[in-house]
C-alpha cells in the first residue's frame, strides 16, 4: 500500500507517522504491533530517521517496525521524489524478489542497474538501504 509518511509527528520519544487518508498511525503505535513480516519497504522521504534518544540513537519508523517484529526494513535516507525512477526502483526490486533473490541481493542488484540507467538520479537509488536480517 502506498501511504504518506510524516517524520515529525507524534510522541517526542517516537518520531514519525503514517497517514492513511485523514488518520495517522504513529511510530509508537507501530512499535506495539505484532508484525510477522519478512520485509517492510518504506519508499518514502527520510523514513529512516526520527528523534535522537540517549542510548538508543535515532528512533523513528524504521526502528518501530523492527521492534514490532519485521525481520527486515528497507528505508530511505533522504527526501525521496515521487518520480518514475522511484517507481522503477520498487518494481525492479520486487522483480528480483519474485525470482528468488534475498532482500539484500535484490536491493544491491536494483541499485546497480539503476545506477547505470539513471546515473543522475543517485538521490533515489543511492538512498535505499536495509536494516535487520537480510
Amino acid at each position: 500500500y502506498q501511504r504518506r509518511v510524516h517524520g515529525s509527528v507524534g510522541n517526542p520519544g517516537f518520531s514519525g507517522g503514517l497517514y492513511f487518508g485523514e488518520n495517522i498511525i504513529f511510530s509508537e503505535d507501530i512499535s506495539k504491533l505484532n508484525i510477522n513480516a519478512n520485509l517492510v519497504f518504506l519508499s518514502s522521504c527520510s523514513s529512516t530517521f526520527g528523534n535522537k534518544i540517549y542510548s538508543e540513537g535515532e528512533v523513528g519508523l524504521l526502528w518501530s517496525f523492527i521492534i514490532a517484529g519485521a525481520k527486515s526494513v528497507i528505508s530511505h535516507l533522504w527526501n525521496l521524489p515521487d518520480c518514475s525512477v522511484t517507481v522503477e526502483f520498487v518494481r525492479r526490486f520486487y522483480q528480483f524478489i519474485s525470482e528468488g533473490h534475498n532482500n539484500m541481493d535484490a536491493l544491491r542488484r536494483t541499485q546497480l542497474i539503476l545506477k547505470n540507467e539513471y546515473p543522475d538520479e543517485w538521490m533515489v537509488w543511492g538512498g535505499f538501504f536495509i536494516a535487520g536480517l537480510t
